[in-house]
């Protein structure tokens, strides 16, 4: 995991401290993941008990939110991500000092996902974590800035 692209446009979040933790993550993929041409779609540790459920809870397996034009391909190699390597994403992210961090980090076919691709890193309470998926290749400094500002916006309403 390489740090790859920090946004100066706009302060991002990456810690989702809300009791609303499964709500957050319906508006990223509606609002940051579904117009982009770039994003692969959210994976996260947590599920809904219901289509209510604001909070969610922490599950055994891997949650995914693809987006609705992704590649067959790109889907079968994501869908095949396994828990213990997105753990070790997590647990290296987290390991950064917090000012040293990075919005984006490139995670290299090498790693385990078969694919390369740019990472968000998503945390929230109770152990909860997600991540957005961005195409490596197709991405651009004006479609991550754009990513991070969307983001920025309903979060911080």
């Amino acid at each position: 995991m390489k740090n790859f692209y920090t946004s100066n446009k706009s302060k991002a979040i990456h810690n989702i401290n809300y009791f609303n933790w499964e709500q957050i993550l319906d508006k990223i993929y509606v609002k940051v993941v579904d117009p982009s041409i770039i994003c692969y779609g959210i994976i996260c540790n947590s599920e809904k008990q219901s289509n209510s459920d604001i909070y969610g809870h922490t599950s055994e397996y891997l949650i995914h939110r693809f987006h609705k034009n992704i590649d067959k391909s790109h889907h079968k190699i994501i869908a095949s991500l396994q828990k213990i390597v997105f753990d070790n994403i997590f647990k290296q992210y987290l390991s950064i000092d917090y000012e040293k961090r990075s919005d984006f980090y490139h995670i290299e076919k090498k790693y385990g996902i078969g694919l390369e691709i740019l990472v968000y890193p998503l945390v929230g309470k109770d152990n909860k974590k997600g991540m957005i998926l961005v195409d490596f290749e197709k991405s651009k400094q004006e479609d991550l800035d754009k990513i991070v500002d969307s983001i920025f916006k309903f979060i911080d309403q």
